[in-house]
């Protein structure tokens, strides 16, 4: 699976609110301030969208997240947009410690984020506006 990164600006963000989007915490990834973060599209060969990245410095680390779309869910591409996300975030923060939290439900993203050198920090329980959810907290440095 051949996947494209491109940062997006406020307009392209803008067109993708109302999409869902299925790892971690993000039902709500673009509705954070674009001035505080960086966001990138995922696409493959054909032009559609497979995920979303927003990386945001937190001066001594890079808070990263990923945003799948439901459309190519367990469908084994997850593994290609780990890895592309992963080479995304040391290529625009090559010396940063990177850190992701999933929802630890998330069993297939947590295989391959560690299978890409992501190592496992810690758990913890998280009231969200609809539910409580426990999440795991991995690094990669």
């Amino acid at each position: 699976m051949k996947l494209t990164t491109t940062e997006l600006n406020e307009k392209q963000l803008k067109q993708l609110s109302g999409c869902r989007f299925c790892v971690g915490e993000f039902d709500n990834i673009l509705s954070f301030d674009i001035k505080n973060n960086r966001f990138f599209s995922v696409t493959d060969e054909y032009g559609s969208l497979c995920a979303v990245i927003r990386l945001t410095d937190n001066n001594d680390y890079i808070m990263a997240d990923l945003g799948v779309a439901p459309n190519i869910y367990n469908k084994d591409h997850e593994k290609y947009i780990v890895k592309k996300f992963k080479e995304e975030c040391v290529l625009h923060y090559p010396l940063r410690k990177i850190v992701i939290q999933i929802k630890s439900s998330e069993e297939r993203i947590l295989k391959f984020l560690e299978l890409e050198g992501f190592i496992f920090m810690k758990k913890y329980i998280r009231q969200t506006m609809t539910e409580t959810v426990e999440f795991i907290i991995l690094e990669y440095c």
